[in-house]
């Protein structure tokens, strides 16, 4: 996708919160799930933060599907764990977008 009015929606992200000082945007796969936060006020920033499923048991990534309903959450077994963040360049145009948007950016 090379769209330069491309948006966070288009990505898969939908609006989890918006009030006047954060605007959250979450987007979930198999084996990630991504969250953008737009901290707005006098010094706005943004960040992102991926967290997927660290499996026990094979002591790797293991995607939600593969594992047992009664077991998915469960802390004996795996755990959250904040992963590398890669930003592909749609999502980071995305971004762009979204600050441009909010007024932190001007053409």
């Amino acid at each position: 996708m090379n769209n330069k009015n491309i948006t966070l929606e288009d990505l898969g992200y939908k609006l989890f919160s918006q009030d006047d000082e954060m605007i959250i945007y979450k987007h979930k796969t198999d084996y990630v799930d991504y969250s953008i936060f737009f901290r707005l006020g006098k010094n706005p920033t943004y960040d992102i933060c991926f967290f997927a499923w660290w499996d026990n048991k094979s002591d790797g990534w293991l995607p939600m599907e593969k594992r047992e309903e009664n077991l998915k959450h469960c802390a004996r077994y795996g755990e959250w764990r904040k992963t590398d963040c890669l930003i592909s360049i749609e999502l980071h145009q995305a971004i762009y977008n979204k600050c441009k948007e909010i007024g932190w950016l001007n053409d």
